[in-house]
């Protein structure tokens, strides 16, 4: 099926991939991507990426190795990789100097890592923006392999997110572009969880960390975090997920007696302190973990009832109550 001139559409109404001897248009290859037409043009113009064999004066017109290299440019934008550098690594794969799948989204720097990761988070913003997913997963995935998923979310993605926040209450807009993010990093972290099924619990008699959001908290992306980190380090953790009723922790807590309940709050109106109480019934400690608990008067609650403020004292906690050694990525 056919639209406007070049832009060859499938049953469903998007884009198919061009086959071999099909030429898009660069409206097409633009709408691909995400990108804007004039990015096309300004990327063909410094750096030689476009049509081989167009004509000036004529319509570019995209063949399939065409858009592969586009397509590699802006999954190494996306990363943080310069422009310059990301064109001639889409030109290398193309003329066999080698994959660019490797290409590094942190160091290359004399004084290493901080502008990397600078550069990095602006790239990953900049793939929301755009809702270039794989760009996003692709990124967060090769910080997490490199540098493990506390380094990642510390100094990665919590920047990340913080950009996107502000740029939300500044504007009302780019909540798309939020969501998209949160999406992204919770894919990236998915095979690290997903471990957590195959790694032998080290922990005598079953006891384990049980992580859940309280009734009404849909936010779980920090809890995610905390639950691959867990899992990486060899802690053995169990994840419940979003919005748990109070009835349902007090029966996983009953069957798992886990010797850390973790109740997630993102906001005040979601952190109730019968939460607490209802794990600490059965949960030999319990770990208040979120910015909705603070400020929160706690003082009424058990003393097995404890608060920490990110990701890092979470873990000491935990390892603290097993006993277990810390290994921090």
């Amino acid at each position: 099926m056919v639209g406007r001139e070049g832009d060859d559409i499938d049953a469903s109404g998007e884009p198919e991939r061009p086959a071999a001897g099909v030429e898009l248009t660069a409206g097409a290859v633009a709408r691909r991507l995400g990108v804007a037409p004039s990015t096309l043009r300004s990327w063909a113009h410094r750096y030689g990426l476009g049509p081989a064999g167009h004509e000036t004066g004529r319509y570019r017109r995209y063949a399939e190795r065409d858009v592969a290299e586009l397509e590699t440019m802006c999954r190494l934008v996306g990363q943080g990789v310069a422009p310059a550098a990301a064109a001639a690594l889409a030109r290398g794969q193309e003329s066999g100097d080698g994959p660019v799948a490797s290409a590094p989204a942190t160091g290359g720097e004399p004084d290493g890592g901080r502008r990397s990761r600078a550069r990095l988070v602006r790239g990953l913003v900049n793939a929301s923006q755009r809702l270039d997913a794989d760009a996003v997963v692709a990124g967060v995935s090769e910080h997490l392999a490199a540098e493990g998923v506390v380094a990642t979310w510390q100094l990665v993605c919590r920047p990340a997110l913080a950009v996107l926040d502000r740029q939300v209450s500044e504007t009302g807009g780019c909540i798309h572009a939020q969501l998209m993010f949160a999406w992204a990093v919770s894919t990236a972290l998915r095979p690290i969880s997903a471990a957590a099924d195959t790694t032998p619990d080290p922990v005598a008699g079953g006891a384990a960390v049980l992580l859940a959001c309280t009734d009404g908290e849909q936010h779980t992306l920090a809890l995610e975090a905390l639950h691959a980190a867990l899992v990486e380090s060899r802690l053995p953790a169990r994840m419940l997920g979003p919005s748990v009723p109070d009835v349902a922790l007090d029966e996983a807590c009953r069957r798992t007696r886990p010797d850390t309940a973790v109740l997630w709050a993102q906001t005040p109106r979601t952190a109730r302190p019968g939460a607490l109480r209802t794990a600490g019934s059965s949960a030999r400690s319990v770990l208040a973990v979120g910015p909705g608990w603070a400020g929160l008067d706690l003082v009424d609650l058990p003393e097995t009832v404890d608060t920490v403020d990110d990701l890092p004292a979470a873990l000491r906690h935990v390892a603290a109550r097993l006993g277990l050694p810390l290994e921090l990525h």
